[in-house]
C-alpha cells in the first residue's frame, strides 16, 4: 500500500519489505526481518505456504497459508531486497542494529500514515483473515500467536 510506497520512495527498501511481510502474512516484526524470503518464496510457489521458524515466540515453528496475490508480491519484494543474503537485514547489521537503525527510522514514516507500531500491521492481517473466514468484521483487535485459549477466545469473540 501507500506506506510501502512511501518507504520505498525514501530509500527504505528493507523496512518496506518488512512492512509488506508483516501486513500481508501477519508476521511479527522479528519474524519478518529474519525471514529467508528466497526460501519462503520458493516454498510459497510450490505449496502456497511459508514456514516461519526464526524470530518466533518460544521458537515455535509454524506455517502460514497464502491465499492472495499480494502475499506472493510481498515475498517477491522481500526476496529482491534480500538478494544473496539470508534475510532483508543487510549483512553488516545484526537483528539488534537493524531494529535500532533501519526500523527505527521507518517508524516516522509509519506514524505519518497513522500506524503507531509494527504490530499494528499484524493485527490488520488478523482482522482481514477473521472477516475472510467468518464474513463479519473482527470483534476486537488483539494480540496474536498465543496458545492460551483465553487470549484466542478474546480475539475471536468468546467461547461458544
Amino acid at each position: 500500500g501507500q506506506l510501502v510506497q512511501d518507504l520505498t520512495a525514501t530509500n527504505q527498501v528493507a523496512a518496506a519489505a518488512v512492512v509488506g511481510l508483516c501486513w500481508s502474512l501477519g508476521l511479527r516484526l522479528k519474524e519478518a526481518a529474519l525471514l529467508n524470503a528466497n526460501k519462503a518464496l520458493a516454498l510459497a510457489l510450490k505449496k502456497e505456504e511459508v514456514e516461519i521458524s526464526l524470530g518466533t515466540k518460544g521458537g515455535r515453528k509454524r506455517f502460514v497459508k497464502l491465499f492472495h496475490s499480494h502475499q506472493f508480491e510481498a515475498l517477491e519484494e522481500a526476496s529482491k531486497v534480500q538478494g544473496q543474503g539470508s534475510s532483508v537485514i543487510p549483512s553488516e547489521l545484526d537483528w539488534q542494529a537493524f531494529r535500532q537503525t533501519v526500523l527505527y527510522r521507518a517508524r516516522k514514516t509509519m506514524k505519518s500514515r497513522g500506524i503507531i507500531k509494527f504490530h499494528d500491521l499484524r493485527a490488520a492481517y488478523a482482522c482481514r483473515r477473521y472477516k475472510e473466514l467468518t464474513g463479519y468484521p473482527a470483534p476486537i483487535i488483539s494480540e496474536l500467536g498465543h496458545n492460551r485459549i483465553s487470549v484466542v477466545s478474546a480475539y475471536v469473540g468468546g467461547l461458544a
